[in-house]
């Protein structure tokens, strides 16, 4: 049996940043991401949008080994020497945790910030403000990953199993905290 790659694509579209600009009519926004293989796409979306509205880019990138404690830190420290954010983009859930701690934390203006958050939390729509979110087909990328590991073990050991690429669809879901406030 040959190796093969499984990678999940969920690229957002580049819509996905415009409740920030639009609806709060934001004009200085931060991505904050973990150095990740999942990431690129998430970070590229991101780029392009801000280039898109002419916009500057803060982009802080926190290596993967860091623990929450310091992803807090590492946020809080990236807030305070940007004070003219007045939005942010957390590319995955943890970062989104860490974000939500250091604004809190700060508290004052950092308060009113939009976000934006990839990938849904089941307590995103229950906090105040509830979080914005892009949300990912979780159930359906279990199953196609399950079913080519299955094909793998299943396929006479000297197969090649091709890699496969899948995208799925994302869905935005717009709450309080990428609306003016």
């Amino acid at each position: 049996m040959f190796a093969a790659l499984l990678g999940v694509r969920s690229k957002p579209p580049l819509n996905a940043w415009v409740p920030l600009v639009q609806c709060r009519g934001a004009s200085s926004s931060s991505c904050l991401e973990r150095d990740l293989f999942s990431q690129v796409e998430r970070i590229e979306g991101y780029q392009q949008f801000i280039e898109s509205k002419s916009l500057k880019c803060h982009l802080l990138e926190l290596p993967y080994e860091l623990n929450y404690e310091e992803i807090t830190n590492k946020i809080t420290q990236f807030l305070l020497a940007n004070e003219e954010l007045d939005s942010v983009f957390f590319s995955t859930n943890f970062l989104t945790l860490g974000g939500l701690k250091a604004i809190n934390k700060l508290g004052g203006k950092y308060t009113q910030m939009g976000l934006v958050s990839f990938d849904d939390h089941l307590l995103y729509d229950v906090l105040t403000p509830a979080i914005t979110a892009v949300k990912q087909p979780v159930k359906q990328i279990a199953s196609s990953i399950i079913n080519h590991l299955l094909e793998m073990l299943n396929a006479p050991a000297d197969t090649a199993i091709e890699p496969q690429t899948i995208v799925f669809p994302v869905e935005l879901m717009v709450r309080q905290s990428s609306l003016k406030r």
